[in-house]
């Protein structure tokens, strides 16, 4: 005869959402839009667009990097070292390049900062180059 032994457990856990305590005193970057739609374009010709962005947080906003995802999209000016206090707005200007094929275009350009809860934005270019 086999003497068999029991276990009992209970566990018990508790599960706390993440909360960023600072959140309110965070840097938040607000795009005015998210994307430029140029409908049709023409090909191998330059056209200009503005990104508006703002700090909707509490605390100062800095922009890292702007980075487009191909070499037909560049900034148009130096951009330097970009800090927005909370309310502030910033526009950068930027210049699109097309090619000369005729094709449905979208671009897209990556928006990196300090912002603790959404650290890289999207801003996308589209548009139909036509012949």
């Amino acid at each position: 005869e086999v003497d068999s032994i029991s276990y009992s457990f209970l566990i018990t856990a508790t599960i706390h959402p993440f909360v960023n305590k600072d959140s309110d005193k965070a840097p938040q970057l607000s795009l005015v839009s998210l994307e430029k739609d140029f409908g049709e374009l023409k090909p191998d010709s330059t056209y200009y667009f503005n990104i508006k962005l703002k700090n909707k947080g509490n605390d100062t906003l800095r922009i890292l990097q702007i980075q487009p995802a191909c070499e037909c999209i560049s900034i148009n000016s130096t951009l330097g070292d970009i800090k927005l206090s909370s309310g502030e707005s910033k526009t950068i200007q930027m210049r699109y390049r097309t090619r000369s094929s005729t094709r449905r275009v979208t671009k897209r350009i990556y928006i990196y900062t300090n912002d603790p809860n959404s650290p890289v934005k999207v801003f996308t270019v589209k548009g139909q180059i036509r012949g």
